[in-house]
Order: C-alpha cells, then sequence, then structure tokens
C-alpha cells in the first residue's frame, strides 16, 4: 500500500527519533557481542552457551520459513503458467 497522505509535523520527528534509537539500540548490541567473541566457536556457536529449546526453536524457524518460500515460488510459477481470464 502506498501512502499518498503526508504525516502530520509531530510524526515526522518521533519516526526520525524511533530510527536513530532503533540503530543506536543495535550498534550497540555488536560492539558488545564484537567485544564477547574471541574464537571462531564463539562466533558459530556462542561459545556453547546456546541452550537446547533456542537452537529448536531456531531451527524449526528455518524449516518454516524455507518451506514458505519455496511454496510462494511454486505458487507464483503456477500463476505465470496459468492462462489469466
Amino acid at each position: 500500500m502506498i501512502q499518498t497522505t503526508t504525516l502530520p509535523p509531530l510524526a515526522q520527528p518521533i519516526i526520525s527519533a524511533v530510527a536513530v534509537g532503533y540503530f543506536a539500540v543495535v550498534a550497540a548490541i555488536g560492539i558488545w557481542a564484537t567485544r564477547k567473541t574471541r574464537t571462531a566457536s564463539d562466533f558459530f556457536v556462542a561459545g556453547q552457551g546456546i541452550g537446547l529449546w533456542a537452537l529448536a526453536i531456531a531451527s524449526t524457524v528455518t524449516v518454516c520459513q524455507r518451506v514458505w518460500v519455496v511454496r510462494k515460488q511454486a505458487l507464483a510459477e503456477a500463476a505465470l503458467r496459468s492462462p489469466h481470464e
């Protein structure tokens, strides 16, 4: 959906402040994580500090996302092959 109206003058600085705050928090987390990472093992498996539940959730989400992407691609290809009426 394309926005056709302008934002109210009060909303513009708020949106900018939220964006700047978000990027500041992400940068702070990145700096903190960089200081805690010493070896390749720390980077790839978080120093083996990731619990079984976190790994299970991450792998499940990855599989579900892959299925969703493949399904969307199949639907798009089917729509291109079918005659448009």
